[in-house]
């Protein structure tokens, strides 16, 4: 689904713009452990897309402002964890890796790094799949 979504949906709104898109980081679907009860909780089409830094804010605003209200029968927008937003969600790389390990592996991995990481965000980080490479970085 995310695939698609990214495909048929969040493509065509950022053309021209270099971008790396996937479907990594938090979620049942990302560790593949999706069923039938992951729908009825923050659960959507959903994807990230990698600009650099300076592109993030005019990347989402055009996201934004095209999505659909729908995609596959689903919300484009939903509640996950507790807030209402997209699924899409555009960021640059290495903030987001900061994020969701506290350092940039792109940067090198010290031991106190690689220590300190917990197993699920490395799972997070290193699963799913990547839709477009668009920047090299995936």
């Amino acid at each position: 689904m995310s695939r698609s979504f990214y495909r048929d949906v969040v493509a065509p709104l950022i053309p021209g713009v270099r971008h790396s898109a996937a479907l990594i980081g938090p979620g049942s679907e990302v560790l593949r452990f999706d069923t039938a009860r992951s729908t009825d909780h923050d659960w959507g089409p959903r994807v990230l897309v990698f600009v650099p830094g300076e592109a993030v804010a005019e990347v989402r605003a055009a996201v934004e402002a095209g999505l659909p209200d729908r995609f596959g029968g689903l919300p484009t927008v939903f509640t996950y964890h507790g807030q209402e937003r997209s699924g899409v969600t555009v960021t640059e790389l290495g903030e987001w890796l900061t994020g969701r390990l506290a350092f940039d592996p792109r940067q090198g991995v010290s031991l106190l790094d690689w220590l300190s990481a917990p197993w699920q965000s490395l799972a997070e980080v290193t699963c799913g799949e990547v839709f477009h490479d668009g920047l090299g970085w995936l």
